[in-house]
C-alpha cells in the first residue's frame, strides 16, 4: 500500500519521471520541479520510505535514482489484473442506479397561462 501512496502525489510522479532520464540531487529536482528544496528533500523521502528511489552518498550530496525492483513488481501485478474485468461480465446483471431524487412534477415545463395570469 506504500507504494500507491507514494504514487498518488502528482509530485512525487513528476520526481519519478525526472529520475527516469539519470540521477539528480534534491537541488536539481527542486530547480527542476520549480519547488524549494524542503519540499523536493520531504517528497524524496516518501519515495525512499516506499522504495522506489535509492540514495547514493557523494561527499555531502545524495544521488537519487529510480529503483527497479518494486516498478517491475507492480508492472507484473497489473498485467495480472489488468486481465480482470472490473466491469459487469457477460450474464450477470449490472447494478441499477438509484433512484432520481426529482419529483415528477418538478420535471414537467411550468404551464404557461392565457390572459397573463
Amino acid at each position: 500500500m506504500q507504494v500507491f501512496q507514494a504514487l498518488a502525489d502528482p509530485l512525487r510522479r513528476s520526481i519519478l519521471q525526472a529520475l527516469t532520464r539519470r540521477e539528480h540531487t534534491v537541488g536539481q529536482l527542486a530547480v527542476l520541479l520549480r519547488v524549494s528544496q524542503p519540499r523536493a528533500s520531504k517528497h524524496l523521502k516518501t519515495l525512499r520510505e516506499a522504495g522506489l528511489v535509492i540514495a547514493r552518498a557523494d561527499g555531502q550530496r545524495r544521488w537519487y535514482r529510480l529503483c527497479a525492483e518494486p516498478f517491475a513488481d507492480l508492472e507484473a501485478w497489473l498485467s495480472q489484473t489488468a486481465g480482470t474485468s472490473i466491469g459487469p461480465k457477460s450474464g450477470t446483471r449490472a447494478v441499477p442506479r438509484p433512484a432520481s431524487r426529482v419529483s415528477p412534477q418538478s420535471r414537467r415545463e411550468p404551464r404557461v397561462r392565457e390572459g397573463g395570469r
